[in-house]
């Protein structure tokens, strides 16, 4: 089996901030495998804010064995070889496993859905709206009119003017991400409460990662869900995950990728937490993948390519 890396620059419609950072672009590179058979493709997405970069997605490929072919091998146990050999690279893991995934789909004439034995259901995604301006979030709203709900990227500096001229706006559903940018627990909780009159589905990460206490706190008195994300990366986690929160959201960047995202799943369901699927603003190719995963999930957040505007979508 051979590879090929192709590096690419995704370009956002609009500049997206979240409480810590403002970007306009996510560098990502797609893996092209070919067997000899057929060829299938995987997505790696770079945010500034982590350490993978194309130079590490290369020298992560030159690291590994590539199977002869997709047949002889099981994913899942592949994958956890090379997750003991090479530490971290969940991202670059990602890259392979979805590439691997995509090669056995066509190899087996099949969706990744169906390898899974994933019964099909239609679920709509939320669609993102970073910090933003009130004339740019009116722009924003007026864009993605089509969305069934949105996800506010909120801080506590932010989230009254935010959540009220989001209600201007329009009455359609929303939910709140966080992304750690609270400080004040009894703050938070003033806020839980208000969202539940809202009708607002669940909060997301409220405080910084480490802080499991403050989550803990919070998620025994909201009357709404608390969901970890950034507190949650990996399998592993789900059990320090589990007490200090109502739910988790998984992404096939953090989690090295579907079969992994499925076991998260799996857990999730025994320990009776809720999930989202969320994605790091990759492209079709990556998000495609995880749509697979989706009727797993109490809520999707899968609106990536829906944010760039020079999306490519390999087959």
């Amino acid at each position: 089996m051979n590879y090929t890396i192709h590096p690419y620059r995704l370009e956002f419609k609009q500049p997206f901030q979240i409480a810590h950072t403002l970007r306009d672009h996510t560098l990502n590179a797609y893996l092209e495998l070919n067997d000899g058979t057929f060829n299938a493709f995987g997505e790696v997405v770079f945010p500034p804010y982590y350490p993978e970069t194309i130079d590490s997605f290369k020298e992560f490929m030159q690291q590994i064995e590539l199977p002869k072919t997709i047949l002889e091998i099981n994913i899942s146990d592949y994958l956890q070889q090379i997750d003991q050999q090479i530490p971290n690279q969940t991202f670059a893991k990602a890259a392979l496993d979805i590439a691997l995934h995509n090669l056995l789909a066509k190899h087996k004439q099949t969706t990744i859905q169906a390898l899974y034995e994933i019964p099909k259901k239609q679920l709509d995604t939320s669609f993102t709206i970073g910090i933003s301006s009130n004339d740019e979030m009116a722009e924003k709203v007026e864009s993605a009119t089509d969305f069934a709900y949105y996800k506010l990227k909120v801080n506590e500096e932010e989230m009254s003017r935010i959540v009220n001229y989001y209600r201007v706006l329009t009455d359609k559903p929303f939910v709140i991400d966080a992304n750690q940018g609270f400080t004040n627990k009894e703050a938070a909780l003033e806020w839980c409460i208000e969202l539940k009159k809202m009708g607002v589905a669940y909060f997301e990460q409220p405080f910084i990662k480490e802080d499991f206490h403050a989550h803990e706190w919070l998620t025994s008195r909201s009357p709404i869900p608390i969901l970890a994300d950034e507190s949650f990366q990996r399998y592993a986690d789900i059990e320090r995950v589990r007490h200090a929160f109502d739910g988790i959201n998984i992404k096939l960047m953090k989690c090295t990728g579907i079969a992994e995202a499925f076991r998260c799943f799996e857990a999730a369901k025994t320990f009776n937490l809720k999930t989202v699927l969320g994605c790091m603003s990759e492209s079709s190719v990556a998000v495609n993948a995880a749509w697979n995963l989706a009727p797993l999930a109490n809520w999707v957040d899968l609106d990536g390519p829906f944010l760039i505007k020079n999306d490519v979508n390999h087959h």
